[in-house]
């Protein structure tokens, strides 16, 4: 068993979830176009998919343990491809609407699936796993932060369907991989204990550390993923650019995310909590400087450097929030993590459909404004969770300047 081949066709998979959502993105002032719709109908389409995959997460967990990872893998695979092709041919908006549903119900079991592959293959060495696991963080976030640059490409020179072709195309060359790669008897499977999970979900919906921890990410997620659908109209529509630079835009967004959840791993010299309430502070100023200076100058410069200032304190606070919320259910990580990434799932899908409905997909401002209200929002939470340690963090603070 090649272990190390098996690990790189895992990370390979691991972006196409946030590909279904960021590749497509760019072409959504041209789906509105094609199929005569509103822009708030196109825009669904993305928070429909989101809904999918949280739906999913809730019990993909148990069925990847009762019948195992490689065929699971495959067919969920085969299924978000097949999805991919037909919405080519969706004879208007809500059909598409509705395959998006489905193709993100697709997404939940070959995301659980290739994680449950790689924890078996290193639950031996927990020092060499916790390696692995970052590397997989990495991997999943470049799904964000490359496929709005080649969307935008493939939108720009051949239409919004194209972005759906290099989908299923990718999820078809994974699952040739997986069935020539990994074996049978590689595969995972696990005894089921319905009485269990039952009580572990009554203990960790119990604790409002976990509720507050996911309703900030949700919040904090909701702002990156309503720049790709209000904020897809806004540059290309209100700004006049070309969906490429679209692409561009949502690309450097994503490398600021990707750079304050690297920052908050590599800053040693405070907690994770002390962290998140330092970047929690920078959002509110960065907020208060970007409410004075769009006032007043209002264009892709200011709009794009507010956004990747505000872009990587929320990448710090939500990677203090993500290391405070999982490692508090340590001894049931399964559930809590399904748990989790559900929640935050559904909570972006909430507040993206509400920005969608309540923001003017012409106006610039009221853009800014619900953004900038989601991370405080955020910052709030933040403000509750970690009152405790500001006490703390004001000592230090004094002691060092």
């Amino acid at each position: 068993m090649n272990k190390n081949l098996i690990f790189i066709i895992s990370l390979f998979i691991l972006p196409l979830p946030g590909m279904g959502v960021d590749a497509f993105a760019p072409s959504l002032p041209a789906v509105t176009a094609y199929f005569h719709t509103s822009s708030f109908l196109a825009q669904l389409a993305i928070p429909c998919y989101t809904i999918g995959y949280a739906v999913s997460m809730l019990f993909t967990g148990i069925i990847v343990d009762i019948y195992g990872t490689k065929k699971l893998t495959i067919s969920s695979l085969l299924v978000f491809a097949a999805l991919a092709i037909l919405m080519i041919f969706a004879p208007n908006i809500e059909t598409l609407i509705v395959m998006r549903v489905i193709q993100g119900l697709s997404v939940g079991f070959f995301a659980v699936a290739i994680r449950a592959i790689i924890m078996s293959l290193y639950a031996h060495d927990k020092e060499l796993l916790k390696s692995k696991v970052n590397i997989m963080q990495i991997a999943w976030s470049m799904g964000p932060i490359l496929a709005p640059a080649i969307g935008g490409y493939l939108g720009h020179h051949f239409g919004w369907q194209s972005s759906f072709i290099m989908m299923a195309s990718y999820a078809i060359i994974m699952a040739i991989l997986v069935t020539l790669i990994i074996s049978d008897s590689q595969t995972v499977r696990k005894n089921v204990n319905l009485a269990e999970i039952k009580q572990s979900y009554v203990t960790i919906l119990g604790s409002y550390h976990f509720l507050l921890g996911v309703t900030a990410m949700g919040m904090l997620y909701a702002v990156a993923v309503s720049f790709n659908t209000v904020g897809s109209f806004i540059i290309q529509n209100t700004l006049h650019m070309s969906a490429i630079t679209f692409g561009y835009c949502s690309l450097m967004l994503g490398i600021a995310w990707l750079s304050g959840s690297m920052a908050n791993k590599i800053i040693k010299s405070y907690s994770f909590e002390e962290k998140a309430i330092l970047a929690a502070i920078a959002i509110i100023i960065i907020s208060i400087i970007t409410m004075i200076v769009t006032h007043y100058l209002l264009n892709i410069w200011t709009l794009m450097a507010a956004a990747i200032l505000l872009n990587i304190f929320a990448g710090m606070v939500y990677s203090g929030l993500y290391c405070m919320t999982i490692t508090r259910f340590s001894h049931i990580p399964g559930n809590s993590a399904g748990l989790m990434s559900s929640g935050i799932l559904f909570g972006c899908a909430l507040a993206t459909t509400t920005m969608s409905k309540i923001v003017p997909h012409n106006q610039v401002m009221p853009f800014i404004h619900g953004d900038i209200f989601l991370n405080l929002v955020s910052v709030a939470v933040v403000a509750i969770l970690f009152y405790p340690q500001m006490k703390t963090l004001k000592y230090k603070l004094e002691h060092r300047f």
